[in-house]
């Protein structure tokens, strides 16, 4: 994404970032700064300087030691192996087309769940900020970065919305999700 943004000469963009790829808009932000507009963090994690993923969404030394077993056991080592069909539409069952989905996923390098994101530029913590939170298929219960989300609900320098999908909304129901965009960014 950085060489993109530098490459393409792009300015006064809005990066959004849904899931994981928060993470990754995060590290984009930090290092440059300059061509940046806006972060959105589409439901997903908001890292703080020197967190992983794993850090970020607290998960348990025991549940990261069975995503490596489980990425060995598939003979993946290293990586994530990518859902399958069945276990997709068990998970989210307003998909259509789970064979389609499917199909296009791929391997997600462990060792970027581990990595942490570390803030170096001082421009990157001034730009502004919004979360979009999906909450068809959650309950605060259910969120483990919950507190930071509290935090960015009463925070001047976030802008906060929630949208009736689920995670996967933003794949399978993508009209209610880019209406919230849109409304960012009239603002």
């Amino acid at each position: 994404m950085v060489n993109h943004l530098v490459y393409e000469d792009l300015e006064d963009v809005i990066i959004v970032g849904w899931s994981y790829g928060t993470m990754v808009i995060t590290g984009v932000a930090d290092r440059v700064p300059e061509r940046i507009r806006s972060l959105v963090y589409l439901d997903g994690i908001v890292p703080r300087d020197g967190q992983s993923f794993y850090d970020a969404d607290a998960w348990s030394d025991a549940e990261r030691a069975e995503d490596w077993a489980k990425a060995e056991a598939a003979g993946m080592p290293g990586f994530e192996p990518p859902s399958s069909a069945e276990r997709m539409q068990q998970r989210f069952p307003e998909i259509d087309d789970a064979e389609w989905i499917a199909a296009r996923m791929t391997p997600h390098p462990l060792a970027t769940l581990a990595q942490p994101v570390r803030s170096q530029h001082p421009g990157a913590a001034a730009l502004p900020r919004a979360f979009i939170l999906c909450t068809a298929d959650k309950t605060w219960e259910d969120i483990p970065f919950y507190q930071i989300i509290d935090q960015i609900k009463t925070d001047p320098t976030w802008q906060y919305r929630e949208v009736n999908v689920s995670h996967i909304g933003p794949l399978v129901t993508p009209e209610p999700v880019a209406t919230v965009l849109l409304n960012l960014i009239d603002g």
